[in-house]
């Protein structure tokens, strides 16, 4: 008689989840991902332009370097907008090289992107620098000491 009771109890036990059970967890997930997923974003937006600018940065140190070599050598750095630095790699470097040249030279023809260098031709010093990516137009980063 006790088994019976027991069998009758334990009959209606779920043995897993329901329908609407999924469906609220589902709307949860939904609701955090729609959330997170603008913040993210953000994220990738604030780290791609903390590389451009750390680029240009590079960019600055290298145009900086061949001023000074230009100067030693008696010329005088000339303002340049490189289009890709890998295509204006020149391996060897020249025994004379150009400001852009020496430039390409010195960022190594793994730094791909675009480049400009704006030089006081008056004074023969580099006022700044540009980088930009490649592969887009958004991501543009700017030095200027």
């Amino acid at each position: 008689m006790f088994d019976f009771f027991y069998k009758l109890r334990n009959r209606n036990k779920k043995k897993g989840f329901t329908l609407i059970e999924l469906i609220i967890v589902i709307a949860i997930l939904a609701i955090l991902a729609a959330i997170l997923v603008p913040s993210m974003i953000g994220y990738q937006r604030e780290a791609r332009t903390a590389v451009a600018q750390a680029n240009a940065r590079t960019v600055y140190s290298a145009a900086a370097a061949a001023e000074a070599f230009m100067q030693t050598r008696g010329g005088a750095a000339a303002a340049i907008a490189l289009t890709e630095i890998s295509t204006a790699y020149v391996d060897p470097l020249p025994a004379s090289p150009s400001f852009a040249q020496y430039v390409a030279n010195l960022l190594g023809q793994n730094f791909n992107g675009f480049i400009t260098v704006t030089v006081d031709t008056t004074d023969n010093h580099i006022t700044g620098t540009t980088w930009q990516e490649t592969d887009t137009s958004t991501t543009i980063g700017t030095y200027t000491p």
